[in-house]
């Protein structure tokens, strides 16, 4: 078994630390940011349009926040991008 790399893990926490102020939201607190449907939020995450959940338990799941309004973000830079 390999040694734990302390150097590589805390690059790792440094590349994510962002999260730490992060939060886990619900499916109706992202259809109140997004404006979507929980139709269109799922079949987007299908097609990997969307940010992905994250499992809080046997049949709990969240989306991450940021990610959510990183996605936000992306689609107003592209509306933008095509005027």
């Amino acid at each position: 078994m390999e040694a734990l790399d302390i150097h590589n893990s805390r690059d790792q926490l440094k590349k994510h630390r962002n999260h730490y102020n992060d939060r886990f939201i619900r499916l109706p607190e992202v259809m109140a940011k997004t404006g979507l449907s929980r139709s269109t939020i799922y079949r987007k995450m299908e097609n990997k349009e969307f940010p992905l959940t994250l499992s809080l338990g046997a049949r709990s799941v969240a989306w991450l926040e940021s990610e959510v309004i990183n996605w936000m973000l992306i689609n107003i830079i592209e509306r933008n991008d095509k005027t």
